[in-house]
């Protein structure tokens, strides 16, 4: 059975913060579990689907609407998840990462919430970011 889920989050669409709806369904096909992600802004709809993971499913998303900003953790600079959130979670949680500090079980956030003075960021930045903190760890 299929499964959706609905966020209301905020969206910058040139220079203006606007309301924008994501719309995340697991669905079953040819014997695969993919994540749907549906944004609609106003009259504007963007799909992705991925076979990874939410997070996946995000990042493609975002890189389909450059230069819209969606304000969410999944789309912070220091907000990754781990390899066992994407496989065992279907990387709906992510990790706040800070330099030189492993992750926390209290650093745990939902992809799609929010909160005040998250750093959105492109998905280069953010990718950068994470690998950053990663050699950071070393």
């Amino acid at each position: 059975m299929d499964q959706k889920d609905k966020y209301h989050i905020k969206a910058e669409v040139d220079g203006r913060i606007t309301d924008a709806t994501l719309v995340i369904e697991d669905i079953f096909e040819d014997n695969i579990d993919y994540i749907m992600l549906e944004l609609s802004i106003g009259n504007h709809k963007w799909y992705a689907k991925s076979d990874e993971s939410a997070f996946r499913a995000l990042i493609e998303i975002r890189k389909k609407i450059i230069p819209i900003k969606l304000y969410c953790y999944g789309a912070s600079r220091n907000v990754y998840p781990s390899p066992m959130m994407e496989s065992m979670g279907g990387g709906f949680k992510a990790y706040k990462l800070l330099p030189g500090r492993r992750a926390r079980t209290e650093d745990i956030v939902n992809i799609f919430d929010y909160e005040d003075g998250l750093d959105i960021v492109d998905t280069d930045e953010q990718e950068e970011y994470y690998n950053q903190w990663l050699s950071s760890l070393a």
